[in-house]
């Protein structure tokens, strides 16, 4: 059941009522606000390519709701995760429950719009004898559907047609093959630059002599130690440990607790680079 308050608080619930707005519906949305907040929505189905619901009206019968999406094809779906595998923080945003309003922007670039751009993109079908369409009923279950939003972004990835564990699990893989054929780079690049001695002894020496060694790109390497972009993302991504369920005051505790650690970590790392150099002035 939709809540009653809190309709479309983050700015993507917002945007997928302001897109049917920009349809010409505004008025016809607006009947249906009331029975979202009443929560007259009985419930929101998000499946690939369709959105179903009930909404009770004066009527003793729920009325049915259907909403139809075109999904996303496989070679979309390969440019959406090979656009985002390129972009850890938006992913690392993704899985703290956050939608960065660059993903969208990625999504629209390879043409995987993650909202609909025109009102024949979203079919609305209802059981009411309503002639109008979107009617009252339909418009309420966008806006519970906006609230279903706010608590979770990937319901938009699931309505195009691929789950919260698929996409997640595709782009590991994606990353991982980045990664992968990085190394081999690297190693190749390693491999090249050993030199060419005449005996294992040898060799041996001449890597002991190069152990310390390092190439001068290495010499504007530096380390910028700031506050994470999404406080806490490894704990949400993690959900609650096994047996701990209907305690939501632990995932609190531990990121008390982490946050307490990363700042006295933070301190160690910055002590050396605060501190003034014990003989900076001669003494007179």
């Amino acid at each position: 059941m939709a809540r009653s308050s809190d309709l479309a608080a983050t700015w993507w619930a917002r945007r997928w009522i302001s897109t049917l707005d920009g349809f010409g519906w505004g008025g016809r949305l607006s009947r249906g606000r009331a029975l979202a907040r009443s929560g007259r929505v009985l419930d929101v189905e998000v499946a690939p390519g369709l959105i179903r619901a009930r909404v009770q009206d004066t009527q003793p019968r729920p009325f049915r709701i259907e909403m139809i999406v075109e999904p996303f094809a496989d070679q979309v779906w390969d440019r959406v995760v090979g656009a985002l595998a390129r972009q850890a923080i938006y992913t690392a945003k993704l899985l703290a429950g956050e939608l960065p309003a660059e993903v969208v922007q990625l999504c629209d670039a390879a043409e995987a719009p993650l909202f609909p751009g025109h009102p024949d993109d979203i079919v609305m079908r209802c059981s009411c004898p309503e002639w109008a369409s979107p009617c009252k009923h339909v418009a309420a279950v966008n806006y519970a559907l906006a609230a279903e939003l706010d608590r979770d972004p990937f319901l938009l990835f699931r309505l195009r047609g691929r789950s919260r564990e698929e996409l997640t699990a595709a782009l590991r893989t994606r990353r991982v093959s980045f990664g992968s054929a990085g190394a081999a780079k690297v190693a190749a690049m390693a491999e090249a630059a050993q030199p060419v001695e005449s005996s294992d002894a040898a060799g041996a020496a001449a890597s002991f002599e190069r152990f310390w060694a390092h190439d001068p790109e290495l010499d504007g390497l530096h380390f910028d130690i700031r506050q994470p972009d999404v406080p806490g993302a490894v704990l949400r991504l993690l959900g609650p440990p096994p047996g701990w369920a209907g305690r939501d005051d632990l995932m609190v505790t531990l990121q008390d607790l982490y946050g307490v650690a990363s700042a006295s970590v933070r301190d160690a790392a910055l002590a050396d680079t605060e501190e003034e150099p014990a003989s900076a002035e001669p003494d007179v």
